[in-house]
């Protein structure tokens, strides 16, 4: 239970002492100021607490804001290519909703760091009215006009598929706790072929130590294994795919975090039929011997062109020769990672002036050159 609060403290220890790069903590004028990246909020004294703000998610912004570079230069490249048939070069911008804003420090970010060039338009959403109010100054302090950011105060559920009917290029849920109640409407409001960035922090939940809670929210179980937080993603996957078929949707997994307390990936999403039933066969249940740490993928659907349901055979493990198995899952069974996206964010955190006001890309050089080194490897 304290695991959280601790990394938070530590994360809160280390950009008071400017560690790390861009972040710092400063007072003006009855004001806290924090800084990171090129973005600025403040908080009056006393009342930082009335607005959620999570500093060892540091990592997880910075990692953010390359892979919607990333994402915006891949994209660029595909639709350029087919805009030239018909003499039209005109480069697409995005627009990115920043669903759970908070104090708005993400948002400020996107706009600040990826400049008009990337950017069309972002919206900061919170339900919170002390959210609205604390991004509105935070706006204000940081001089950017609400045509570039614009703040809704309303449930995100119905800003993306309500009244407003919104849609976006780039999506990011980053609640507290599990994203899962977002994921339905953050597919419908989508733009074909756009990006949703999806956090979750109910790692326990996830990593199988509370199976019934796990089943109610993402219609799966995780077990505790030595391979738990891998499956905690591939569970995620799961519930994200699940959504998408539902309107002839499929997501495409571009890059999948497991990150100290918590699982972040990214997803492209486009419309189609054929890609969605292909989907059936990337979905399959975990086998785990309950003597020793063998286990086994079992798909549920097989078949290519044609399909039929997966079987299992009765089981002997390979290793210790019991018959007793957990049974987790069902989970996603394909890549966790686009070679190509993972490249295309590496370049950006390699390079010098992109990446100046990344406190962490350190790390994030880290972590992809592990992710590139594991794009061979089979499920688990």
């Amino acid at each position: 239970r304290w695991r959280p609060f601790a990394i938070m403290a530590i994360g809160w220890l280390l950009i008071r002492l400017g560690q790390g790069g861009q972040g710092g903590v400063c007072m003006r004028r009855g004001y806290q100021c924090i800084r990171e990246g090129e973005a600025s909020i403040y908080f009056p004294e006393g009342e930082r607490h009335n607005v959620f703000y999570n500093p060892a998610q540091c990592f997880n912004r910075d990692i953010s804001i390359a892979a919607a570079r990333a994402f915006y230069s891949l994209r660029v490249n595909r639709t350029l290519s087919h805009r030239k048939r018909r003499n039209n070069t005109a480069k697409p911008t995005l627009r990115i909703l920043d669903a759970l804003s908070a104090s708005g420090l993400r948002a400020l970010r996107y706009s600040l760091e990826l400049g008009s060039d990337i950017i069309h338009h972002v919206t900061a959403n919170d339900i919170d009215p002390n959210a609205s109010r604390a991004i509105s100054e935070n706006l204000r302090r940081n001089r950017i006009p609400e045509s570039r950011v614009s703040i809704s105060n309303t449930d995100v559920r119905h800003l993306l598929n309500g009244g407003e009917g919104q849609r976006f290029d780039v999506i990011d849920l980053d609640p507290y706790g599990s994203a899962i109640e977002f994921l339905d409407s953050a597919v419908q409001a989508i733009e074909e072929d756009g990006m949703i960035m999806v956090t979750c922090t109910d790692s326990s939940v996830l990593c199988g130590r509370y199976p019934e809670t796990c089943m109610g929210r993402y219609a799966s179980v995780g077990l505790t294994a030595p391979y738990m937080h891998e499956m905690a993603l591939r569970i995620l996957l799961n519930s994200i795919s699940k959504a998408c078929g539902r309107y002839r949707k499929v997501s495409v997994p571009l890059l999948s975090l497991s990150v100290d307390f918590y699982v972040r990936v990214f997803v492209r999403i486009h419309t189609s039929r054929l890609a969605v039933k292909r989907m059936a066969a990337a979905t399959g249940l975990v086998l785990q011997c309950v003597r020793c740490p063998y286990f086994k993928v079992v798909p549920m659907v097989r078949g290519e062109s044609k399909y039929t349901a997966g079987r299992i055979e009765a089981s002997v493990c390979e290793i210790c020769g019991g018959m007793q198995f957990k049974m987790g899952g069902p989970i996603y069974t394909g890549p966790l990672h686009h070679r190509e996206f993972v490249q295309e964010v590496l370049k950006i955190a390699s390079n010098d002036t992109l990446s100046q006001s990344l406190a962490t890309r350190k790390r994030i050089m880290g972590v992809l050159s592990v992710v590139l080194s594991e794009l061979n490897q089979t499920v688990m």
